[in-house]
Parts: structure tokens; C-alpha cells; sequence
């Protein structure tokens, strides 16, 4: 078996980030494996050659053998791809949807679920890729959205558990770990308890949870929380207080000054004020 060959099926079976744009070939005389950036090669086009893409510029690499060759090029995707998703959570953070563009996310969309739709904002950062207003109110850019929007929902939620893990009462604690929240493969909500790591699904909400350690109070929390991280709900404010002094003396949760903190920590997605909507 070719390198090349060899290539296309261990990248294809691991999954590797954008194996498709690369080819590691056999030097012939030296038997040495060279990665190739597929784009850079270029193509004839109106009477001269055409530079496809640069992206990579220091490829073409070579190496000794082709197991160096495929180690070198595995841990420089998986670098570049972890870039991508740091990139693209900026860009929604910041609101800064002129960055993108429906027509290449149609185009480019991997089937990598809610990273890749953080890879696909990243990958269209560049000052090349500006789209009309009238393109970000297409519905397929909303779709393609929709899962990263979810993501960085949860990640706020779970900050927020942290928080309350980490004073008052110290709810959501035990023994160092917090109770968090995660999306499974088809966006849904599950909670996994710090008390005994039960992993808990949050959309069924007749009778007990099995496993759920915390009382009937942070249950309906879990659940705001949960309508939150799935469609940018805003949280009621009565959930996290100032409660009246006639009820519980105005501290129901026994956490004194630190609800403030709490408070504090889910003010941005509580009665509208949230900013990830969608």
C-alpha cells in the first residue's frame, strides 16, 4: 500500500481535522514522506497558474517516514482545529455575525456536529469573507448557528453552578467536583450530580430524579437552567432572589451576603438581560 493510500484510509477512520485537503506522498529515490497542502498545488486557470490557497505556507514538509509524516500533521490539525473553536466563540460573543457567511457555511459544513459548527466561524474569519445584512436573516444561517449558540449557553450555566458550588452552602459540591451540565450528541440536556455522578436527563420531569441529590428548590433551578441553555430563556429572577423578609427571613437558601454573588453570576441571562439568544 502507497502512502498516499495508507494516508486517506488512517485519516478517514480517525477523523482527522480536514484530511481531506492534505496527501502525504513516497519520495521515490529516498523513500522520505511529504505532506502536502492539496490548495497550495494550485491549478491552471486563464493562461496561468493559480495559487488556490496559502493557507498552510509551511507545507509542503518532509520527513523521514511516513508514521513521523502522519504524527506531525495529526497534532498540528488537532492545534489548528482547537484555534478554529477559540476563534469562533469570539466572534459570537462579540455579535460579530458580518464575519460570516451563509453561502460557505452551506458549502463548507463538516459532519462534526457542535464543533464544527465552531470550526466553520473560525475558519471564516478572514478580511476576504464580509456578507450582506440581508444574508445573516437567511434561516440557514440561524440553523447552523444554533448549535454553537447552545454550547456557549451551557458553559455559562455551568459557570454559574460553579459559583454557587463554591460558596454560601456550597450547593452542587462534593468533594471537589461540581454537578454540570452536558448536551448529547442530539442537543439535549443532561445534568450529571457531583454527589454520586449520576448522569441525570433533564427533559423528563415527572416524578423523581434518580440520583439527583440536591432538594425540590434546585430541581426547578436545573430546570430553568435547562430552558435556558435550550432556547436563551431568560432564568426568572425569583429563582436567585431578593426574596421578601416574610419569606424564610429573605434568605431560602441559607447563603446570606453570598447570594449576592450569586445573584451576581447569572445577571446577565436573568429577566431578559441574556445575550445569547436563540
Amino acid at each position: 500500500m502507497g502512502y498516499l493510500e495508507r494516508y486517506r484510509n488512517e485519516a478517514s477512520q480517525k477523523r482527522l481535522f480536514r484530511w481531506w485537503d492534505f496527501a502525504i506522498v513516497e519520495i521515490e529515490k529516498t523513500a522520505e514522506a511529504k505532506v502536502i497542502f492539496l490548495a497550495q498545488q494550485g491549478y491552471w486557470k486563464y493562461g496561468k497558474w493559480i495559487v488556490a490557497s496559502n493557507e498552510f505556507p509551511d507545507l509542503p514538509k518532509t520527513f523521514t517516514t511516513y508514521d513521523e509524516a502522519y504524527a506531525w500533521l495529526e497534532e498540528k490539525m488537532t492545534d489548528y482545529f482547537a484555534k478554529r473553536i477559540y476563534e469562533a466563540k469570539e466572534l459570537i460573543q462579540k455579535e460579530q455575525w458580518e464575519l460570516c457567511s451563509v453561502s460557505l457555511l452551506q458549502r463548507h459544513m463538516p459532519r462534526c456536529g457542535y464543533a464544527g459548527a465552531a470550526w466553520l466561524l473560525g475558519k471564516l474569519q478572514n478580511q476576504g469573507v464580509v456578507s450582506k445584512q440581508s444574508e445573516l436573516e437567511r434561516p440557514g444561517f440561524r440553523v447552523l448557528l444554533k448549535p454553537l449558540q447552545k454550547q456557549l449557553r451551557l458553559e455559562k450555566a455551568n459557570q454559574l453552578l460553579k459559583v454557587i458550588a463554591s460558596c454560601g452552602r456550597r450547593f452542587f459540591a462534593h468533594q471537589g467536583r461540581v454537578s454540570r451540565f452536558e448536551l448529547d450528541t442530539g442537543g439535549r440536556v443532561w445534568f450529571v450530580d457531583a454527589y454520586n455522578e449520576a448522569r441525570i436527563y433533564t427533559h423528563r420531569t415527572n416524578g423523581r430524579w434518580r440520583g439527583f441529590s440536591e432538594g425540590g428548590t434546585l430541581r426547578s433551578l436545573v430546570i430553568a437552567l435547562r430552558d435556558y441553555i435550550q432556547t436563551g430563556e431568560p432564568i426568572p429572577s425569583g429563582y436567585l432572589g431578593p426574596w421578601p423578609d416574610w419569606y424564610c427571613a429573605g434568605d431560602p437558601w441559607g447563603y446570606g451576603e453570598s447570594m449576592k454573588l450569586v445573584a451576581e453570576a447569572a445577571g446577565h441571562f436573568i429577566d431578559g438581560r441574556t445575550t445569547t439568544g436563540g
